[in-house]
């Protein structure tokens, strides 16, 4: 008997690559990654994966190379939709902006926070409310406001 042994190693070529999606909330002036977000995969219009981010704002999939919509939605937020190709190990971080509502003596205003970071217009919203006993007041600023 040999006191060598023989170990063969077979490499399986990659056919799937990592999609490591982030997603997170950059308003306020901090970043806070977001929880239970629901992360739907298309290729060629097909609904392919679903899938869910966990505590620390992550999804992770492997798919194929190619061309990918992914779309982004959780209540109270604006849905995101990306179109990606992928070529290689692909690490995506989304900015999922809050939908705000407000209702007020003249109706309910809905503000959109916007994707846009670059050269923001900053808009502060100033917002009364009564809980219990006292007033609070909430000063918003916003990247972009849609008034619908």
């Amino acid at each position: 008997m040999s006191k060598y042994q023989q170990i063969v190693v077979y490499f399986v070529p990659v056919t799937e690559l990592l999609l490591d999606v982030r997603v997170f909330n950059m308003e306020l002036s901090y970043l806070s990654y977001i929880e239970n977000v629901k992360v739907e995969i298309y290729k060629s219009d097909i609904l392919i994966k679903t899938g869910y981010t966990d505590a620390t704002g992550t999804y992770k999939t492997y798919l194929e190379a190619g061309d990918y919509v992914i779309v982004l939605s959780k209540e109270g937020y604006n849905t995101v939709t990306k179109t990606e190709t992928l070529t290689r190990n692909t690490e995506l971080m989304v900015n999922l902006p809050t939908k705000l509502s407000y209702v007020g003596a003249t109706g309910l205003v809905q503000l959109f926070m916007g994707d846009h970071v670059a050269n923001p217009i900053i808009i502060a919203i100033s917002k009364t409310s009564t809980k219990g006993m006292r007033n609070t007041s909430t000063i918003i600023s916003i990247p972009s406001v849609t008034i619908i």
